[in-house]
């Protein structure tokens, strides 16, 4: 099982297709994510691309 890490260790599947994601940033978080460039939502963008293929995957795939 993988350990805690500061950067994910992912297999690179290129997508089936493209993915929609929205998150929903409070006004602090917005106030935040200008101050650091965006750094401040790097981790939960990538979690989002993560979650969306992931989903993608499974309903091009179907049930398991």
């Amino acid at each position: 099982m993988m350990q805690h890490a500061d950067r994910w260790e992912l297999d690179v599947i290129p997508p089936l297709s493209s993915v929609t994601i929205t998150l929903d940033v409070s006004p602090p978080e917005l106030e935040l994510a200008v101050a650091t460039s965006g750094a401040s939502l790097c981790n939960a963008l990538m979690k989002a691309i993560v979650a969306a293929m992931a989903v993608d995957v499974a309903w091009h795939d179907g049930p398991a």
